[in-house]
């Protein structure tokens, strides 16, 4: 009798198939996985860059927030938001001054004005004192206004100026921060934690 041998072809072409299927199946996880992941980088930036809205009402607040007593109200904080009870939930409100706390929210800035070192966090500053930081009012920091002047002769190489022109271009050369007008430079100099800007010319 002759032998009839049967390759394997149909089981060849199955595997090969069932191979194509998973390949495809671990592809589509890793996208779903990878957009997660974006999603929830995504939101966490959106929660650390929230800005604090005074007069915004909630239903629920954290349940970690933290209660701090102040002259007989009871203000609730939560990652440097403050809330006082209302009628329909919880009010975002502006922490008084004098008002303590124990720790900083995460994110804060740190800022020195006039050998006083200050924290601060969406448009709250603190100060840190008796084991803690205390709410205070917002430092007066002199802000220095661009003037307008449409012509170099206005300024005297070698002279400190308050502003700088309208026109002023950022420039940084060998590491340096300057702000070019026509061919004068200004450099930015500290003086009584007020900025002035020195007028030179470079070669």
């Amino acid at each position: 009798m002759k032998k009839i041998t049967v390759k394997p072809i149909a089981v060849k072409l199955a595997t090969t198939k069932l191979n194509t299927i998973n390949l495809t199946v671990l592809l589509a996880v890793f996208l779903a996985l990878t957009m997660l992941s974006s999603n929830a980088f995504a939101n966490s930036q959106n929660v650390h860059n929230k800005h604090h809205k005074p007069g915004k009402v909630i239903r629920h607040i954290p349940s970690n927030s933290v209660s701090v007593r102040f002259n007989g109200a009871v203000f609730n904080t939560h990652n440097g938001t403050y809330y006082r009870k209302h009628s329909r939930g919880y009010r975002e409100v502006m922490p008084p001054r004098g008002l303590h706390i124990r720790s900083l929210p995460k994110y804060h800035s740190r800022l020195r004005h006039r050998n006083n070192t200050y924290y601060t966090y969406q448009n709250v500053y603190y100060i840190a004192e008796n084991n803690g930081y205390t709410v205070v009012d917002t430092p007066k920091i002199q802000v220095n206004r661009a003037i307008k002047v449409n012509n170099t002769s206005s300024y005297k190489l070698g002279q400190f100026y308050d502003s700088l022109p309208t026109a002023a271009k950022p420039v940084t050369i060998s590491s340096v921060q300057y702000f070019k007008y026509d061919d004068i430079y200004f450099l930015p100099q500290i003086s009584d934690d007020v900025i002035k800007y020195l007028a030179v010319k470079l070669n």
